[in-house]
């Protein structure tokens, strides 16, 4: 006859045997049923889903824009602000750069670029505007400095 100790340990054995079945046939019906549950939704949030690329929902307007919008103002009136622009050998982009603030039509904003001692051409192109922009060309220390001396020195309100 086996002791009382060996039998415990034998049931408790069998137990934990069966319990482990009974979680493996668990897990398996479980994720079959979570598939299906998420295959399910997935059907009828396509079958529910509006309709994409149906370009009739909505007649067209024509559009219509308040009398106030074409009217123009006078250069006196506008607002005056200041652009800064600090560089250091941007040859290849400060000519679009400054075109693209005078393709704006702006009639009253101070423009300034701040050159920190460029020598691959920069200055040329700058000394090319004449008078329609002011620059400065002198070294600094790091782009902060010389943008925040150069609106000290701005002619904006």
């Amino acid at each position: 006859m086996k002791p009382a100790r060996a039998l415990i340990s034998g049931m408790w054995r069998r137990v934990y045997r069966m319990w482990r079945r009974v979680y493996r046939v668990w897990r398996r019906v479980y994720s079959v049923y979570r598939g299906a549950r998420h295959r399910m939704a997935a059907a009828i949030r396509w079958t529910l889903r509006p309709p994409m690329w149906d370009l009739s929902q909505f007649a067209a307007r024509p559009l219509r824009f308040p009398q106030r919008y074409s009217q123009t103002w006078s250069s006196s009136s506008a607002p005056r602000f200041a652009i800064v622009t600090p560089s250091l050998n941007h040859v290849d982009f400060i000519k679009a750069t400054i075109e693209s603030i005078f393709d704006q039509h702006y009639p009253a904003v101070d423009y300034l670029v701040k050159d920190a001692g460029s020598t691959d051409g920069t200055l040329a192109i700058l000394q090319s505007y004449g008078t329609r922009l002011r620059w400065l060309s002198e070294p600094d220390q790091g782009q902060a400095k010389p943008s925040m001396s150069a609106f000290g020195t701005s002619r904006a309100s």
